[in-house]
C-alpha cells in the first residue's frame, strides 16, 4: 500500500488539493492519505512493513520542517523506506534561510529526498499565490503517481545528487 503522509501546512494544502480535484489515482485502494499535526501523530501511525511510504511537506514553516525530520528519523530507524518530497518557500520569503537549515539536517539522515522550490513553479510573472500552489500540487501528485506505475525512476544517487544541487543553488538564490 502506499501512503502519503502530509505534514505542515504545506502539506496538508497538497493533500486537500488532490482529494478536492478528484484526482483518479491508479489502484485507488491501495492508497492511503494520512496526516500528522504533531509528535502524537507520529506515534500513532500504523504502517506495514512493505508500504510506500511518501511524506510531503514544505520546509521553512512553523511546524513542516521539525516534524518531517522527526518522522523521517522515527521511520528510518524502523527501517521503513522512506521518500520526502518537500517544497521550499520562495527565495524572498523570510523563512528561507530555515528552509535550507531543515534541509540539509533531512539530506542528512535520508538519502531519498526530492526538493521542489516554489520559484521553480512560476510559470511568469503574473501567475498568483493559488496558481502557483496548483502547479505545485499537480507536479507532486504526478510524481507519486509516477512512482505507482514504476515509470522513469531515478536511483537514491540521482535523487541525492539533485537534492544537493537544488539545495547549493537555493543557498546562492537566497543569500
Amino acid at each position: 500500500m502506499t501512503k502519503i503522509i502530509a505534514i505542515g501546512n504545506c502539506g496538508n494544502n497538497i493533500l486537500e488539493f488532490l482529494q478536492k480535484q478528484n484526482y483518479h489515482i491508479k489502484r485507488d485502494e491501495n492508497y492511503k492519505f494520512i496526516s500528522v499535526g504533531n509528535s502524537d501523530d507520529i506515534q500513532q501511525l500504523q504502517l506495514n512493513e512493505d508500504d510506500t511510504i511518501f511524506v510531503v511537506s514544505g520546509l521553512g514553516g512553523s511546524q513542516g520542517g521539525k516534524l518531517t525530520i522527526e518522522l523521517t528519523q522515527t521511520l528510518l530507524e524502523k527501517n521503513f523506506k522512506v521518500k520526502n518530497i518537500v517544497i521550499l518557500p520562495f527565495h524572498a520569503e523570510t523563512n528561507a534561510k530555515k528552509a535550507i537549515l531543515e534541509l540539509e539536517s533531512l539530506i542528512a539522515i535520508n538519502q531519498n529526498v526530492e526538493v521542489y522550490p516554489n520559484n521553480d513553479f512560476m510559470e511568469d510573472e503574473s501567475n498568483t499565490m493559488l496558481e502557483i500552489m496548483g502547479l505545485a500540487d499537480k507536479v507532486i501528485f504526478d510524481r507519486i503517481n509516477r512512482e505507482d506505475e514504476n515509470k522513469d525512476i531515478s536511483t537514491i544517487q540521482d535523487v541525492q545528487s539533485i537534492a544537493q544541487n537544488i539545495l547549493r543553488n537555493y543557498k546562492e538564490e537566497v543569500n
